[in-house]
């Protein structure tokens, strides 16, 4: 087994990321991520070892998880917008081989001694043609480590929780059962951070498994993230209190999540008050969940 094999077995025509005037199919994603794989190979990465990746709610993200995966290795995602000294006391604490940078991080690029690793553009890798041959998905044990997922305890200090294959497949496969699953036609509003566990696994690993489209938010916008639901009939809507109250409030027509069939909470308790107004409003009755980092991240939902 291996979670990067969630893009396989999909038609290669099916659309898999939108991001902009981007159009990812997931035959272009395997691609991206062969090469990606065959690029980290020929720098040393393997089995067992950790690779910090920098990027946002782009394309960027999915490949570079996804080629890290494959080879075996584990991805550790930091915040592309986080100041290089606390960027620097995160990946002290996993040691990666390197650091893979998307496009919202290219202020991390040309600083490796502040950040205490290498750091490598995925931009300008993408530019880069395959010279070495692929070595395809490392078949992995169900407990190998697959993320070092940063967070923060009651302390208030920094901590890593580790994830493996079985942990976030497990989710995956429960989400399947439970609830209204997820289907091949859903289209999901990626707009929960990808750097934490909701948006990783819930969103994007989750939606990439199903087959389904995954709509790209980069940075949460009220309006803007309407409009993206509008313009791509989503479906299927996750996202944390803060955004489902903007959405409560937002100066937009009562019809606007008209196409929204299935929509989850999670993080932190959704205000009652903030549930209602959708129901009321948009015809919309979000299901609570509730997680932990360190539970890939789904306890309980309903």
């Amino acid at each position: 087994m291996n979670l990067a094999s969630v893009i396989e077995g999909h038609r290669d025509d099916r659309r898999a990321l939108i991001d902009g005037e981007t159009v990812v199919t997931f035959g272009e994603l395997r691609d991206r991520v062969s090469t990606l794989r065959s690029q980290l190979a020929s720098m040393g990465v393997g089995r067992g070892d950790s690779v910090a990746l920098a990027a946002g709610n782009e394309v960027h993200f999915a490949s570079g998880a996804l080629a890290v995966l494959g080879l075996g290795a584990i991805v550790m995602p930091v915040n592309p917008q986080s100041p290089p000294s606390e960027l620097r006391l995160r990946i002290d604490m996993v040691q990666p081989r390197l650091l893979l940078v998307g496009d919202d991080g290219q202020g991390l690029l040309g600083i490796d001694e502040e950040l205490g690793v290498q750091a490598i553009g995925m931009t300008a890798l993408a530019t880069v043609s395959k010279t070495n041959p692929d070595p395809g998905i490392v078949d992995v044990e169900p407990g190998d480590r697959a993320f070092y997922m940063a967070t923060s305890g009651i302390t208030g200090a920094p901590k890593v929780a580790i994830l493996s294959h079985h942990n976030l497949r497990w989710v995956q496969e429960a989400m399947g059962q439970e609830l209204d699953p997820m289907q091949p036609d859903d289209i999901t509003l990626g707009c929960l951070p990808f750097v934490h566990i909701f948006g990783l696994n819930v969103v994007l690993l989750y939606s990439l498994r199903v087959g389904s489209c995954i709509v790209l938010q980069r940075r949460f916008d009220t309006d803007e993230s309407l409009r993206l639901i509008r313009e791509h009939s989503v479906s299927v809507l996750a996202g944390a209190p803060p955004m489902w109250q903007r959405w409560a409030q937002a100066d937009a027509p009562d019809d606007s999540l008209s196409t929204v069939r299935f929509a989850a909470s999670g993080a932190a308790a959704l205000p009652l008050g903030t549930f209602e107004t959708i129901r009321d409003r948009y015809g919309v009755e979000v299901a609570q969940g509730y997680g932990l980092t360190e539970t890939s991240p789904v306890v309980t939902m309903g």
